[in-house]
């Protein structure tokens, strides 16, 4: 029951890992 819950918030943890490296990139 909780492998869904974990998909979840590795799927954000990768777009917010995503988010961040475009913000930095847009910065520099």
């Amino acid at each position: 029951m909780f492998y869904p819950i974990i998909t979840f918030f590795i799927t954000i943890s990768i777009v917010n890992a995503i988010n961040i490296t475009d913000g930095l990139d847009g910065l520099a």
